[in-house]
């Protein structure tokens, strides 16, 4: 399974895995605590590695096991809510997956923390997107391709989609997604698979814009 496909989720005094598509728990494990700590609990991951802090220490898990790798007791330094990050997790291509929130801080406190990289703004996991332009033969039949390939998209890394067309021709067709990382999308789209894919739909000469999202808003 591709890290991409986890998500994590800490209470308790416990990371619990999931499979992001069917809800399946991997795995559970509890993390040592002090008796006098509450049950909350600060989690962000890596392509390998979890890490986790509870009640006043710090444990590293494995990503796909939950087994423990290691774990400090961080003397001195209280059993608070801690706030974590990984410095160039972003730069090396990764997604940051399961960046944590200390969603409630202390109980009652109701205050959201967002998770700060290095040399970045405090912010929530920026999604990346792909947009491609295609210049179909029929729309009906790139659509049934399109719609057959679903399973595979999703698999993929792609989150979320829309279909818009150009007001003035209707087989020239956009598609917009989101995607876990630029990188999963580039390795889907660019696979020698949906090269074929595309051929056997009738795309000519598709273009392809990948975008991180730096704001987003309602007005």
């Amino acid at each position: 399974m591709k890290h991409t496909n986890i998500v994590l989720l800490g209470a308790k005094r416990s990371v619990l895995a999931f499979n992001k598509a069917t809800g399946e728990r991997l795995w559970s494990a509890r993390l040592s605590s002090s008796a006098m700590s509450d049950d909350f609990v600060s989690v962000i991951a890596d392509e390998t590695k979890v890490y986790a802090h509870s009640g006043g220490k710090m444990h590293c898990l494995d990503l796909f096991s939950g087994q423990m790798l290691w774990q400090d007791g961080l003397s001195g330094y209280g059993h608070g809510v801690a706030s974590l990050a990984i410095p160039g997790l972003e730069q090396s291509g990764l997604p940051p997956i399961h960046a944590c929130q200390a969603a409630s801080g202390r109980r009652g406190c109701g205050q959201h923390h967002r998770v700060r990289q290095a040399n970045s703004s405090p912010r929530l996991h920026c999604m990346q997107y792909v947009l491609i332009i295609h210049e179909v033969a029929d729309y009906a039949a790139w659509k049934r391709v399109f719609d057959g390939a679903a399973a595979m998209r999703k698999t993929a890394g792609e989150r979320s989609y829309q279909v818009l067309k150009f007001d003035t021709d209707p087989n020239r067709v956009v598609h917009f997604s989101a995607w876990t990382s630029t990188a999963d999308a580039r390795a889907f789209f660019e696979s020698p698979r949906l090269i074929q894919i595309r051929i056997e739909a009738g795309v000519k000469a598709p273009e392809f814009i990948y975008l991180d999202q730096l704001e987003a808003g309602s007005l």
